[in-house]
């Protein structure tokens, strides 16, 4: 692809992306540093896999069994379960170990035919099960990183060199979704430093334009971390399921960093493409119990990678 930029950060971060496009039989690039591509253009039962799973982990903590997802969601969007936090995430606990990992697995086959295995450095993890209410909740906008926020992942502490990977899994994905935007030709590698707050980043907006395009359901997205990121409704939306997490991608002159906030939180492609053969991911805690995360920014969970034996 032409892209006539000038910046060389962003030409450098191009590059990586244009090497995960050359991969992608079917795609479709809104901007450079965004590609989206249809799960059922690579395998359709991949898709159909990962929204089994994610029902099943998702209904181990409703109050009573839900019908469909729908149901779900209207559970959901009603009374959060006590494993939602403000951002959403569904945090997986002691007796959704099963269902969890079967999540990760599902999710690993998707990844797996996206074909950039070599490309990949390492994962952030646990990646997440992310439940997204009608409403906007106001104890979660009084928090330091309100996912509503325009933001890279970074801000929070994650590698700049990183790629921010959503999936919506149900729901109204319409109107309850993921905006997008992209930067400027005045774009500054520090710009994506760790910051206080998610409104600390107010102050680079200017230079970054809304993207008019949403992820619709059965698609991966891939964002550049150069591209910022927030959940938005619309007036009237309905609650919505999805998943996202991060990986590094390898690209020139690269120098991946991450806060301490972030220690502890990585795992190799291998290892996250393994979940359910060699490795299993473990969360000791309770479903009723909380992990303290302190003043920083790191996963509410306590996640404990334990290998496999094998088979002999």
């Amino acid at each position: 692809m032409n892209h006539h930029i000038v910046n060389v950060n962003l030409r450098r971060r191009i590059r990586a992306f244009d090497a995960v496009a050359e991969r992608q039989n079917t795609m479709h690039r809104p901007t450079p540093l965004i590609i989206l591509v249809p799960i059922g253009g690579l395998r359709a039962e991949r898709f159909d896999d990962l929204n089994a799973a994610a029902f099943e982990f998702m209904a181990r903590a409703c109050t009573s069994r839900p019908r469909s997802w729908a149901d779900m969601l209207q559970q959901y969007d009603a009374t959060p379960p006590i494993n939602v936090t403000p951002n959403g995430m569904v945090v997986p606990k002691r007796n959704t170990v099963l269902e969890y990992n079967l999540v990760v697995r599902a999710f690993s086959r998707v990844i797996e035919q996206l074909g950039i295995a070599d490309m990949i450095e390492s994962w952030h993890v646990p990646l997440n099960v992310r439940f997204k209410s009608s409403e906007v909740s106001a104890l979660n906008m009084s928090r330091a990183h309100p996912t509503e926020q325009p933001h890279s992942d970074s801000w929070a502490g994650e590698s700049t060199e990183s790629v921010t990977v959503h999936i919506p899994i149900e729901g109204d994905w319409r109107r309850n979704r993921l905006r997008m935007f992209h930067p400027d030709d005045e774009f500054d590698e520090a710009w994506l430093g760790p910051r206080p707050s998610y409104a600390d980043g107010a102050e680079v907006l200017h230079h970054y334009e809304p993207v008019d395009c949403a992820v619709r359901l059965g698609q991966v997205a891939l964002l550049d971390f150069a591209t910022l990121h927030a959940s938005t409704r619309e007036p009237g939306c309905g609650p919505r399921a999805s998943i996202d997490t991060t990986f590094v991608l390898r690209k020139d002159g690269m120098a991946p960093k991450e806060h301490p906030w972030r220690e502890g939180e990585r795992a190799s492609h291998e290892v996250l493409m393994g979940v359910g053969e060699r490795w299993l991911m473990y969360f000791p805690d309770a479903h009723g119990e909380r992990v303290e995360v302190g003043a920083g920014f790191k996963h509410p969970t306590r996640l404990v990678l334990v290998e496999l034996p094998r088979g002999g």
